[in-house]
């Protein structure tokens, strides 16, 4: 991830490169190469077969005796609330009822299918008493009887021990030899088989047995054993559990559930975020360019959605410290949707390097049209990957971006393998999904695959490529056929505002683009104003259904400058004349290649040893506090540069800095070096371009969050069918731009739809929009003579990319 965006030289540096070698060495782990077992998580199924068992009526019968204070009322209160809130973001009807009881039954909430009525009737739970669980059936068995419907009717009993009063029934299973509170037992088991029988509901306990003695441990697995008809659990952890609902849908099967993503929710630092999939085998029997003609959307959004979900699951787990299973949510997720033959390559199974890539990849069977198929998933690791980020900054001197084209051949390697190992032959589709540098890896091998690249076994199909890239970094180059319309099944899902998908820079003399077909998510740029605040009441309500409980900052960017005229408000103050995010961001990139980098050979030759060197440091460091430490540096550099500072004390600053972030095992020389670069890149840039840095510096909060994998999500499931209740419409924008970008001695005039003439010149880089109604891109380099140039102008609305 972008982990803040706090360390400024990779925001200017990266949009140029992603990639070369460090020489910091790191700090070496211990040998964990020894098989370590996983925890075996729970999964509890809801099937829906046909229309008529759409409509799901649940009861939960809460234990509310004494003995369930504490931490277990707790976790079956998070339990509720779990099954509360994925069922209802499943494609299943569920009704639900809560009933606690202790020495008698108490209804809490009536069947509702209304998520706010259930949780606040959560908290009426009291514990007190004994475990009357004959009182509890007894309620439901009335709440049942009043259902007339034919959908499924299903019990969930939540208890931490056998029944310990209520009704008494000497005739049963049970007799005094099992347990002295027999008749109490023999009263709830009769009962039950009788509810059984006559409506045929589904039974499931959840029983905390740690919590029973082990003189009677034995006899209450037998009594809940006996009870339930779906299964029998031992309540652990609730984070452990999965509820799956399936249904069908236009004869089509659909399965929703949860997957835990390498994200940190807030204020649960070291844990796992939790987010809702939607997954169907159905997804793949259209061709992978059959919505290439639908220009707002050129894929289909719930395949899109579900795509990022597995992305995100590849990333590496926070809450697995052992690198053997941090790809156990990647896992966990292809099993449960039916995936099998997992496995990860041996980059997942260490603690990432420099140049290192991760990845895992598991088959199902398909039948399509009375096609047999092997699906492949394969996901790239693009969370979690620590040192490899001195391999994002591995440019090359020419040719596609070295560090992402390495790492893609790593990739293509590790799926030849996979497929002769399995002996995976005949027809294949091919699902791959990258997000960031895993995107722009994601996008260099499905653009090698449509050039021409053969698999070591299998028949692939570029119909049957699905390629998901999201905030794609650019690594490929223009003028080598990517636009081509061969490419249409690789997808770029773009956030015009994340200066990542910046990387590298298309400005002359660098030139990197991407394969296959940008969308770019909604923007206030890019739609009307009704259409924008639409999309963005629905991107927000997703939103804050995740974990990270983030809040839309984006709108919050505000263009800064430095004026002597406002001393007393501390000198930098609001530019209302700035422009917006995207553009702000394209000037600092744009400007910064071309003045400070120049060019690749200069960029290898002088700057890219240092830079990866910053790069492990940075993202490998164990200091804590490193965003705090590293944004107090920028504003030290902010204030040095308005106080003319010389280049002594602003690199005594950088040196600081480094030996505080804890760079160890480099001599005086190598550290004078990287402190020189810094100097050389980033401060003289502010210098001359004060009120761009400002405007960065003032602005990270927002510039960070546009890189957020839960905004992309919340973006994606915004147009997602499954997520949405109501029908979406896709707003159509109403004007559409290209971007010339002139360099060389340049007259230009702008004439404007009012017939206004305007002129501009420029000797460096200069961006001007141009009507949708222009076929190409043109760019000039260093003309032989001045020229005069006259171009139509429109609003910008939608950068349409060539």
């Amino acid at each position: 991830m972008f982990k803040n965006l706090c360390l400024l030289l990779f925001v200017l540096c990266q949009p140029i490169f992603f990639g070369t070698r460090v020489s910091a060495t790191a700090v070496k782990d211990l040998d964990l190469s020894i098989s370590l077992p996983e925890v075996q998580r729970q999964k509890i199924s809801f099937e829906a077969p046909d229309d008529s068992k759409r409509n799901q009526y649940s009861i939960f019968l809460m234990d509310s005796s004494r003995s369930m204070g504490g931490r277990s009322v707790k976790q079956t209160k998070d339990m509720v609330g779990k099954f509360v809130k994925e069922s209802g973001a499943s494609k299943q009807e569920h009704h639900i009822a809560l009933v606690s009881f202790g020495d008698e039954a108490t209804l809490l909430q009536d069947f509702t299918p209304d998520e706010k009525q259930l949780l606040s009737a959560l908290e009426k739970i009291e514990t007190q008493g004994k475990t009357n669980l004959y009182s509890g059936l007894k309620r439901a068995e009335q709440l049942l009887q009043e259902v007339n419907d034919a959908g499924q009717k299903n019990i969930f009993i939540i208890s931490d021990r056998t029944p310990t009063t209520g009704e008494k029934v000497n005739t049963g299973k049970y007799g005094s030899k099992d347990i002295y509170s027999y008749h109490f037992a023999n009263a709830a088991d009769n009962l039950a088989q009788k509810m059984k029988d006559e409506q045929q509901i589904s039974f499931r306990t959840f029983v905390f047995m740690d919590k029973i003695a082990d003189s009677t441990k034995a006899f209450a697995r037998t009594f809940f054993q006996n009870i339930q008809t779906d299964g029998a659990f031992d309540f652990k952890d609730v984070q452990d559990m999965d509820f799956v609902f399936k249904s069908k849908e236009a004869g089509k099967d659909f399965q929703s559930g949860t997957f835990n993503y390498g994200s940190a929710p807030a204020g649960k630092d070291g844990k796992d975020s939790q987010a809702v999939y939607h997954y169907s085998d159905s997804y793949f029997e259209q061709s992978a360019y059959a919505y290439r003609q639908e220009k707002n959307c050129p894929y289909d959004p719930r395949l899109a959605t579900m795509s990022l979900n597995l992305e995100l699951a590849a990333w590496s787990s926070i809450q697995e410290k052992n690198y053997l299973l941090k790809n156990r949510n990647a896992k966990n997720l292809l099993e449960e949707i039916g995936f099998e033959k997992f496995q990860t390559n041996h980059h997942f199974q260490e603690r990432p390097s420099k140049d290192s890539i991760g990845a895992v990849i598991a088959q199902k069977k398909l039948t399509v049209k009375e096609e047999d198929y092997t699906l492949i998933a394969l996901a790239i690791r693009g969370g979690g990957y620590e040192a490899e980020w001195a391999s994002n900054l591995t440019l090359g001197r020419s040719g596609e971006h070295h560090g992402f084209r390495a790492a893609s051949e790593k990739v293509l390697t590790f799926l030849d393998q996979y497929l002769k190992e399995h002996k995976v032959t005949g027809k294949i589709k091919l699902w791959i999904n990258g997000y960031s540098r895993a995107a722009a890896v994601t996008n260099l091998t499905a653009g090698a695959l449509n050039k021409g690249r053969k698999l070591a076994s299998g028949e692939l199909k570029a119909e049957d490529m699905y390629a998901f890239c999201f905030e794609t970094p650019a690594g490929t180059l223009k003028g080598t056929g990517n636009r081509d319309g061969r490419h249409d099944n690789i997808v770029n899902v773009i956030n015009v505002n994340d200066v990542v998908t910046k990387v590298g820079p298309e400005v002359y003399p660098f030139e990197f683009a991407r394969y296959g077909k940008d969308s770019l998510l909604p923007d206030k740029e890019t739609l009307s104003v009704s259409d924008y605040e639409a999309a963005k009441n629905r991107m927000e309500g997703e939103l804050k259904k995740l974990d990270s409980n983030l809040s839309y900052k984006l709108e919050e960017f505000k263009a800064k400058k430095i004026s002597i005229l406002d001393i007393f408000d501390g000198l930098i103050v609001d530019d209302p004349k700035g422009k917006g995010m995207n553009k702000s961001l394209d000037d600092i990139i744009d400007k910064f290649a071309v003045e400070r980098i120049k060019h690749r050979n200069k960029y290898v030759n002088v700057y890219q040893e240092d830079i990866r060197i910053l790069a492990e440091l940075y993202f490998t460091t164990r200091v804590e506090g490193r965003e705090k430490l590293t944004r107090s540096l920028f504003k030290n550099l902010v204030t040095s540069m308005m106080l003319g500072s010389d280049a002594t004390k602003v690199k005594k600053i950088v040196v600081d800095w480094l030996r505080t972030m804890g760079l160890v095992n480099h001599s005086e020389v190598r550290i004078e070096s990287l402190a020189e670069t810094f100097r050389e890149l980033v401060f003289k840039f502010m210098i001359k371009h004060p009120n761009l840095s400002v405007t960065l510096v003032s602005n990270l909060d927002p510039v960070a969050q546009a890189h957020h994998p839960d905004l992309c999500l919340a973006w994606l499931r915004a147009q997602d069918e499954n997520y949405q209740k109501e029908k979406i419409e896709t707003p159509e924008p109403s004007k559409t731009s290209k971007r010339i970008l002139i360099a060389g001695d340049v007259d230009i005039k702008v004439k404007r739809e009012t017939g206004e003439m305007e002129d501009y010149s420029t000797d460096k880089v200069m961006e001007l929009s141009t009507s949708a109604a222009e076929k190409t891109r043109q760019s000039l380099s260093k003309p032989a003579r001045r020229q005069r140039w006259i171009i139509r102008y429109r609003p910008l609305t939608t950068r349409t990319e060539v």
